[in-house]
């Protein structure tokens, strides 16, 4: 007997798969009442799809619109990348979970409603109905998945929090792409989940927010919104980064979001979370949760270096910049990639597509650089006239500090004037322009020879125009 604590969208096609594999199962759900929403970005990558065909699954049409890729859009450019595989799927949360009831109630699984989980036994799970004896547990409960506490597996929340929050407005789809609109420190989501409904989903750091306030970010997008319908209550969740030690331990194995989570960021979860499912259905036909362990680790390693190198440029808008202005002239380079988060290998993205983008990042790189501000030409400087950056205040007395600066410039500008100095480098130049740093030494007479000392002082004129200091003494 195989047990799946969880009656999510994981949970449920975990249990499908043992169910068409022959096994027995039954699936434990705290929540008393089916189908459940949940804060999601609502978008299932063509793998995901084509697990859901091949599981019978229906979906309501008023719930479900299909999308051939995805669009970046930032401040400057807009990148689109097509899936080679065929168009993903956005759908409403409960119609993918009404859905996938259905398929479970036809294929005869059990699903207990109300059972919340209370701990583990040898013999199977204690939960408020009681024990429910079983040889494998799968713990498919979320997020903060409980039962990977219960069973030591959680390490607790990455050092870097980040949160999710979603709404829907009654607004008929725009484009047939998912969309993400970049901002510096948050992200926003726009998937079309039906004929005339479109979800839109924030990532952001730091403390919590408001959707309104978020989405004030977004001018481009908010113009769009102004005065749709909102469809749907806002749902949120995070942190959203959760770690754990091993995704088994003994008969315990660990399947979709309780088995780690990075970030949204590259809207592969709930695909990931199916194919992760098959695997650990597998391993249970072999008898060993080892196999699962080690394709477990293959099917995450693509998607979490990508989602670590995305997390590392919505860090660095300057890098983000470069690599979305790459990403819009290569469309074939950018829908590769997103297949790599659908378990393409990395083979298929090709050597020469990740040189000619990181070429191109580099360019890119060199023309979005901020360029000087060119300095103002100066007019030659004479004798009592103001030096740069000095403050007239009409009827005060000018600060100790501005008078000897002046008194200082006076006596350097007088000796170029009258030629006691040779201009060396600086041979056409004119006092006041920028030219390279050059120290000049002026010695200053005793003003009381009874009670001063000589004061050396050194004057500094680099590109910022005149500046003078006292050297140590």
């Amino acid at each position: 007997m195989i047990t799946v604590v969880g009656a999510g969208p994981v949970g449920l096609v975990t249990a499908l798969l043992a169910a068409r594999a022959g096994m027995d199962v039954q699936v434990l759900e705290q929540r008393r009442k089916l189908p459940i929403d949940k804060a999601c970005g609502e978008g299932l990558m063509p793998g995901g799809v084509e697990i859901l065909r091949d599981l019978n699954v229906d979906i309501d049409q008023d719930g479900c619109s299909p999308f051939v890729g995805v669009r970046w859009i930032d401040e400057l450019s807009v990148a689109e990348g097509r899936f080679p595989a065929g168009p993903g799927l956005g759908l409403r949360r409960v119609h993918l979970h009404r859905g996938l009831w259905e398929a479970a109630r036809r294929e005869g699984v059990p699903v207990h409603l109300g059972a919340r989980v209370t701990g583990l036994s040898p013999e199977g799970v204690l939960c408020s109905e009681g024990l429910f004896s079983s040889r494998w547990i799968l713990a498919a409960d979320g997020l903060h998945s409980g039962l990977r506490k219960l069973g030591g597996l959680s390490l607790g929340p990455g050092p870097r929090p980040r949160f999710g929050l979603r709404r829907h407005y009654a607004v008929s789809p725009w484009t047939d792409f998912v969309e993400v609109h970049w901002a510096p420190g948050v992200e926003a989501y726009v998937t079309p989940v039906g004929p005339r409904r479109v979800g839109v989903a924030f990532l952001w750091s730091g403390e919590k927010a408001h959707f309104d306030q978020l989405l004030e970010r977004f001018p481009r997008l908010q113009r769009r919104l102004e005065g749709a319908p909102v469809d749907s209550q806002d749902l949120g969740a995070g942190p959203l980064h959760q770690r754990v030690s091993s995704v088994v331990s003994g008969r315990l194995a660990l399947v979709g979001d309780a088995a780690g989570y990075l970030d949204a960021l590259t809207g592969e979860g709930l695909s990931l979370g199916f194919q992760q499912a098959a695997s650990l259905v597998r391993a249970i036909q072999a008898g060993d949760l080892r196999f699962y362990v080690q394709e477990h680790a293959e099917l995450v390693r693509l998607p979490l270096t990508m989602m670590h190198l995305l997390l590392f440029a919505a860090r660095n808008p300057p890098l983000r910049a470069r690599l979305i202005r790459s990403l819009s002239s290569r469309p074939d380079t950018f829908g590769r990639l997103l297949a790599l988060n659908d378990g393409a290998s990395l083979s298929s993205l090709g050597l020469g597509r990740v040189l000619s983008l990181g070429a191109g990042m580099v360019v890119w790189g060199a023309l979005l650089q901020p360029q000087p501000r060119a300095e103002p030409v100066l007019e030659p400087r004479r004798v009592g006239d103001p030096v740069a950056g000095q403050v007239e205040r009409p009827g005060l007395r000018q600060p100790r500090r501005q008078r000897v600066r002046a008194g200082l410039t006076d006596l350097v500008v007088g000796q170029q004037q009258r030629g006691e100095r040779a201009r060396g480098e600086r041979d056409g130049a004119v006092v006041g322009h920028a030219v390279p740093a050059q120290v000049q030494r002026v010695q200053l007479p005793r003003r009381d020879p009874a009670r001063a000392r000589v004061t050396q002082r050194v004057a500094v004129q680099d590109e910022r125009g005149q500046r003078w200091r006292a050297p140590a003494q």
